[in-house]
């Protein structure tokens, strides 16, 4: 595990859980914020830049733990989250999702896939709602 410069653990209220498995790997950016209630867990590898907010609440796991189809194994998947990503309160992001530099994650949103720079995600299943420009992303 490891955590950049400047990395803010929020929790007054309720703890953070910031967990690997064995041969796990866990990254956060200089910079970033992880607010109260999050759970962050590593079987293979979570990387999060630098000057990510990440919501209370939250959750980010690359792996679903257990078979959700008998035979099919247990899925774990890398998770790439880009700097300058925000994602709102109560966002879960699944195994195998990409979302990339300065996009914006809606509060409650369920994150599974490969989303590009700039995205503005929402929903569950969370999808693209629109390609946010560099003076929006100021603003937010």
């Amino acid at each position: 595990m490891n955590l950049g410069r400047n990395v803010v653990l929020g929790g007054p209220l309720l703890p953070i859980q910031l967990t690997t498995g064995r041969s796990g790997a866990l990254n956060i950016g200089d910079g970033s914020f992880v607010n109260q209630g999050c759970s962050i867990h590593a079987e293979l590898s979570i990387t999060i830049g630098s000057n990510v907010r990440i919501g209370d609440m939250s959750a980010v796991y690359d792996t679903n733990f257990h078979e959700t189809v008998a035979g099919r194994g247990v899925r774990t998947e890398a998770i790439l989250i880009g700097r300058n990503v925000w994602l709102g309160r109560n966002v879960t992001v699944l195994p195998g999702t990409v979302i990339d530099h300065d996009s914006v994650v809606a509060a409650g949103s369920v994150v599974n896939g490969i989303f590009p720079a700039f995205s503005l995600i929402r929903g569950n299943p969370a999808i693209l709602v629109k390609t946010l420009n560099a003076i929006e992303q100021e603003e937010l």
